[in-house]
């Protein structure tokens, strides 16, 4: 037999422990699995999700349970640790015999564990100890792993930093400020043909403070299909990402979220900058408030949807001089809609001074409860009118409003 039960990634629960082993450990979103028995039966059970309190997996009867946010305990009949935000370990490995296959060149390993694979960690996959076989036959026949680190950036620390200068570099996912204390830890990309690829997610602010990220003169942050995050957690506020230059560019498979669960947090795309997702999102939670985005001197930012004040409230978007862009392309997979106040409050949208948005649909005040504004021009100034193109302006079940401000009247 072959094949692996593994911690769990981005936030989940880890897999079950074989045969009478422990149970996977929570993680921060879901829960770990339960362990079978040897006749199909459900054996130890896992532990709860970070949110319903993040035990660790149990562990098989006389051994230790995994602990609450951290490593499962040592044993090989041992639970896998808790997620939470750290990550958990898994139970440990059993190895019967390693070796050269007959007419092959390479080695290989056999090994069993009972241990449940530890619970994922909101910003990282977690170890993967657990019933585990590698049986390989045939001439040059050989299983390859691509194993790729994370890049963490102020994990209980403050101040850290690091740069990105020339060429490309790979991670997992990419993380500053992991904790509540962890402020204005900072990444830099700077240059043409320096690319910064995260496999998975990036988070500016997992959940602390001050953390930022700068993108300039030609950079680029790639990032995979799992999303990115700017101030992910309620305790993540001020944080930041500036995308600015000719060809500076943050490109997102997924979702972006400014101010998932946090509050002012902002992003800033400026002079010829770019930045692109699947979906955009401004204020995801209830608590997020006063997080911002503001696109100037030609920068542009391209999503296949767009939620302004998702939830939370007074989150806004600033699109303001000429050539200055936000487009919701046309998407297969989505109807492209753009809303200012879906189910937030006080959301708003400012197109001004020859900036320009486009939208294949516009909703104001979508959701009873919420309260949007889209203004044309900015109020107080001798700013010019922007432009808004879409072929409908449509007032939902909220309180929905349009300015037009020319000058100091609306």
């Amino acid at each position: 037999t072959s094949g692996e039960i593994v911690g769990g990634t981005n936030g989940f629960g880890g897999s079950y422990g074989y045969s009478t082993g422990g149970g996977g450990g929570g993680g921060l979103l879901g829960a770990g699995g339960s362990s079978t028995n040897s006749n199909g039966s459900i054996g130890i059970g896992g532990g709860s999700s970070y949110l319903e309190g993040g035990g660790g997996g149990q562990g098989s009867s006389g051994y230790p349970s995994g602990g609450f946010g951290g490593g499962g305990q040592a044993g090989e009949y041992s639970g896998g640790g808790g997620g939470g935000y750290s990550g958990g370990g898994g139970g440990e490995i059993s190895v019967y015999s390693t070796g050269i296959l007959p007419n092959a060149n390479f080695e290989y390993t056999e090994r069993e564990g009972y241990g449940g694979g530890g619970g994922g960690s909101f910003i990282a996959s977690s170890a993967s100890h657990a019933f585990s076989s590698v049986n390989s036959y045939g001439n040059g026949s050989v299983r390859v792993a691509l194993v790729v680190s994370n890049l963490v950036v102020g994990d209980n620390t403050s101040g850290q930093s690091d740069a990105f200068t020339n060429g490309s570099s790979l991670y997992g996912n990419v993380a500053l400020g992991v904790n509540a204390g962890d402020s204005n830890n900072s990444i830099s990309v700077a240059n043409a043909g320096t690319v910064l690829n995260a496999l998975t997610n990036v988070a500016v602010g997992v959940g602390g403070s001050g953390n930022s990220l700068l993108i300039s003169n030609g950079g680029k942050v790639v990032t995979g299909d799992l999303g990115s995050y700017i101030g992910a957690s309620a305790t993540s506020t001020g944080n930041s990402v500036v995308v600015t230059g000719s060809g500076s560019a943050w490109e997102n498979g997924s979702f972006l979220n400014v101010g998932s669960s946090g509050s002012d947090n902002t992003l800033t795309v400026s002079d010829g900058g770019s930045v692109t997702a699947e979906a955009f999102t401004l204020g995801y939670f209830a608590g997020s408030t006063g997080n911002s985005v503001v696109v100037s001197g030609g920068g542009s930012i391209s999503s296949s949807s767009t939620y302004i004040g998702n939830a939370g409230g007074n989150n806004s978007v600033l699109v303001t001089g000429s050539g200055s862009t936000w487009s919701n392309r046309v998407s297969f997979f989505a109807a492209s809609p753009l809303f200012i106040g879906w189910g937030g409050t006080n959301s708003s949208l400012t197109v001004a001074d020859g900036g320009n948005v486009a939208a294949p649909q516009t909703t104001i005040a979508a959701n009873h409860g919420s309260s949007g504004t889209l203004n044309i021009g900015r109020f107080g100034t001798n700013d010019a009118a922007g432009t808004v193109s879409t072929p409908t302006i449509a007032f939902g079940a909220g309180t929905g409003t349009i300015n037009f401000n020319q000058s100091n009247s609306t």
